[in-house]
C-alpha cells in the first residue's frame, strides 16, 4: 500500500496517475480538515471532498475541484435572495456537505463518517481525515490573517503572493491528536507520499496533527516540494519556504524538487515533477513508484547528512 499526505489540486493530479498503475485498494489518503467550515446547514471539507470526488469517478478534472457536470442552482437562487455563500458550492456537492453535518450532529466521527461516504460511493481506496477533533488553521501574511479558503481564493484571483505565507497556526484547543487510522496508515505502508501541492493550506495542517511526524520518521518517506512561481521571484527568498524545507528534512528519505526549478536545494533529487494533462500525471506517477521502490538502497541518515 501506498499512502499520500495530500496537497490539494496537484495530488489529486498525482493520485489520478497512480490509478493507472496501483488498484484504488492499494491507495491510502491522508487528508487535511483544517479548512472545514459550517455553510447552509452542511459542513463544506474541501479536500476530502475532493478526493471521494476522485475515487468515486465524478470529480471535475478541468478545475480538479467539485463535481463535474453540477449545477448550481441553490446557490444562485441564495444570491438573488441576498444571502450569498462564503464558497461557491454545486447542489449535488451541497448533498454530501448536508449530509455530513447531519452526521456530525449524531456524534459520529469524521473518520467514521468519510469511510460510510466511501462505502457508499463505491470508493475502495482508503481516505482518512488527519484528525477526528475540530481544527482550522489560520495562515498569516503580515499583519492579517487568512482561512485556507480565504488565502486560496485570493491566491487564484491574483491578490495575494503564492509566497505570502509567513506561518501556519492551528486552532483547536490544544495540539490536535492525529486519527488512529491515519499513524496505522503511514507505518504500515510500503511508503508514503508528501504533496505535491500547497504545504501552506493543505500539508502542513496534517503535519501538525500529534504523532504525524512521529510515525514519518519510521516510514520510507518522497515529498514533493512545491514549485516556485516564476512570475514571483522573492518566493526563493521565502522564510516560510525554507521552514517547509527544513521540516520536510527531519523525516523525508527523498526530497524531490521539479528538474526546471531554479533555486537548487541541496541533498535533493530533480524530477520532471509537473501535472496537468493525463499524460504528465502518469509519468510522475510511474517516477514516484520507481523511486519508492529503492528507497530501501538509501537511508535517512545518509540524506540527513547530506542536508549538514
Amino acid at each position: 500500500m501506498i499512502t499520500i499526505i495530500s496537497g490539494g489540486k496537484y495530488s489529486l493530479r498525482l493520485i489520478s496517475g497512480l490509478r493507472s498503475f496501483l488498484n484504488d485498494n492499494e491507495i491510502a489518503v491522508i487528508s487535511n480538515t483544517s479548512d472545514s467550515f459550517k455553510m447552509s446547514g452542511g459542513i463544506v471539507s474541501h479536500d476530502i471532498d475532493n478526493l471521494l470526488f476522485l475515487f468515486s469517478g465524478i470529480l471535475n478534472t478541468n478545475t480538479w475541484t467539485g463535481i463535474a457536470g453540477d449545477t448550481y442552482s441553490t446557490n444562485k437562487f441564495l444570491e438573488r435572495l441576498n444571502h450569498p455563500e462564503y464558497y461557491e458550492t454545486g447542489d449535488r456537492e451541497r448533498g454530501l456537505q448536508i449530509a455530513r453535518a447531519e452526521m456530525i450532529s449524531l456524534g459520529l466521527k469524521m473518520t467514521e463518517i468519510t469511510g460510510e461516504f466511501c462505502q457508499d460511493l463505491g470508493i475502495t481506496a482508503t481516505i482518512i481525515p488527519a484528525t477526528d477533533r475540530n481544527i482550522s488553521a489560520v495562515i498569516k501574511t503580515g499583519e492579517i490573517s487568512y482561512s485556507p479558503v480565504e488565502y486560496r481564493n485570493h491566491i487564484n484571483t491574483g491578490e495575494l503572493n503564492p509566497c505570502s505565507a509567513e506561518s501556519v497556526m492551528i486552532q483547536s484547543g490544544g495540539v490536535p491528536y492525529a486519527a488512529p487510522e491515519a499513524i496505522k496508515a503511514l507505518i504500515s505502508s510500503d511508503f508514503v507520499i508528501i504533496g505535491p501541492g500547497d504545504y501552506a493550506t493543505s500539508v502542513l495542517p496534517v503535519l501538525a496533527c500529534r504523532g504525524i511526524v512521529t510515525a514519518l520518521k519510521s516510514a520510507k518517506v518522497i515529498s514533493l516540494l512545491p514549485r516556485m512561481p516564476v512570475n514571483y521571484p522573492n518566493c526563493r527568498e521565502s522564510t516560510m519556504y525554507d521552514n517547509t524545507v527544513a521540516l520536510c528534512r527531519r523525516f523525508s528519505d527523498i526530497i524531490i524538487q521539479d528538474i526546471k526549478e531554479e533555486t537548487d536545494i541541496p541533498g535533493t533529487m530533480k524530477i520532471h515533477a509537473s501535472t496537468g494533462s493525463k499524460g504528465k500525471n502518469e509519468s510522475l506517477a510511474w517516477d514516484i513508484m520507481s523511486i519508492g521502490r529503492g528507497i530501501g538502497r538509501y537511508s535517512k541518515e545518509k540524506v540527513r547528512h547530506t542536508f549538514q
